[in-house]
This record gives structure tokens, sequence and C-alpha cells, in this order.
């Protein structure tokens, strides 16, 4: 049963608020949370690949921080994966009870 919203009652369609008020398709949100996922990984891998250098072409860095940057990107990379499943089941629950 579809309905018909108009766009003054619409929220934003990436947020997780409009997906919990079931105002887009689920996998509109499953795509971009897929999406965000890769980009946390490729992010990850980049970091890890990284050398920290303490000079990139006569730029002074701060090559202290690039363990807690790792470390930063891991964990927001598990929280992604977490939300993407959490996400993922609420959908199949939420649309399987329709």
């Amino acid at each position: 049963m579809a309905t018909h919203l108009s766009s003054s009652t619409r929220a934003a369609p990436e947020s997780m608020a409009a997906d919990a008020r079931s105002l887009v398709i689920p996998s509109f949100v499953k795509v971009g949370a897929g999406i965000v996922l890769a980009g946390a990984a490729l992010t990850l891998l980049t970091a890890l690949q990284v050398a920290a250098l303490s000079e990139v072409d006569g730029y002074p860095l701060e090559s202290s921080l690039i363990d807690p940057l790792r470390i930063l990107l891991a964990v927001f990379l598990f929280a992604t994966v977490l939300c993407f499943n959490v996400l993922g089941d609420a959908l199949r629950s939420r649309w399987a009870s329709r």
C-alpha cells in the first residue's frame, strides 16, 4: 500500500530518521549504508598503507597522529559494519511484517 507524502512532510531521504518513519524504500537506505561501508573500508585501507612522514613536499606534518587516526578509522569501520547489520535486520523484519 503506497501513500503519497507531500514534500513539506518528507524528511531528508538519506537520514536514518526518515527510514525509521518509513518514508523511504529499504533498498535506498541499504545502498546508502553500503556506500558508507565501502568508503570506510577504503579509507582505513589507505590509512594503513600510507607511511607516517614528518614532511611532504616541504610541508611539515605531525607524524605522531597517524596511529590515533588509524585507530579512529578502525572504530568507524566497526561502527559502520554494526550499523549496516542492524539496519539490514530492522529493514528485513519491518518489511516482512507487511
